[in-house]
């Protein structure tokens, strides 16, 4: 119960940051810092791009990622160890990905998951609402 009024918190934020049209530059923070906290990570990036390196699991917008080795954790599975790309994309545009380093050992739950792929889409739809200008978080 107490992860999951983290995660609504989490949403409620960055959730009020999008619907007051604050800046991509104001919103990756606030996003990051939900990520890092939502999945206990050791860091997550902001790339810039199309998104297309195969060589990371995605998450997909189920909360499950296609990875053929898993570990478990009594928390949950723990997201692939080499990392995981989350992709950050507003109707048919791509804005690039979140690449999220996990904390060994640390399980996620897939509710968690899908409060990681929700704050990728308010990103996205705040990258969207901005001029190409200002479309590229800093950090």
């Amino acid at each position: 119960a107490d992860i999951e009024r983290a995660g609504v918190a989490h949403l409620e934020k960055v959730g009020a940051m999008v619907a007051e049209d604050q800046p991509p530059s104001a919103v990756w923070p606030a996003v990051q810092e939900a990520l890092l906290d939502e999945l206990r990570l050791l860091d997550a990036t902001f790339e810039p791009g199309d998104g297309t390196d195969a060589t990371l699991a995605v998450l997909e917008r189920s909360g499950r990622f296609d990875n053929k080795v898993t570990h478990w954790s009594r928390e949950g599975f723990e997201l692939p160890r080499e990392g995981v790309a989350l992709l950050v994309s507003a109707g048919t545009r791509s804005y690039g990905r979140i690449v999220l380093a996990p904390s060994p050992g640390r399980g996620t739950t897939r509710d968690q998951r899908r409060v990681a792929v929700a704050l990728a889409d308010l990103l996205a739809v705040t990258l969207d609402r901005h001029s190409p200008t200002d479309n590229t978080p800093s950090g």
